[in-house]
């Protein structure tokens, strides 16, 4: 049985926390548009859902910055 299986929930709650965490990170680290990848709106949209992460309130996209272990741009 995997490590993953044998977590509690509280421990999956922490994991989850960690991994949203690391990759909002990830997004800021992205820079500009002209440096992204093709598609990366849609795995930006894909990670955000699979995460359970916040949209912003009106609605244009994923609260990434929310995430973030510093706060400061």
């Amino acid at each position: 049985m995997s490590r993953l299986h044998e977590m509690r929930i509280d421990e999956l709650g922490e994991k989850l926390e960690k991994i949203r965490t690391a990759v909002a990170e990830y997004m800021y680290s992205e820079g500009c548009g002209c440096c992204r990848g093709s598609d990366h709106e849609g795995n930006t949209e894909v990670l955000a859902e699979l995460l359970d992460m916040d949209k912003y309130s009106d609605g244009s996209g994923y609260d990434y910055f929310k995430y973030r272990a510093n706060k400061s741009p």
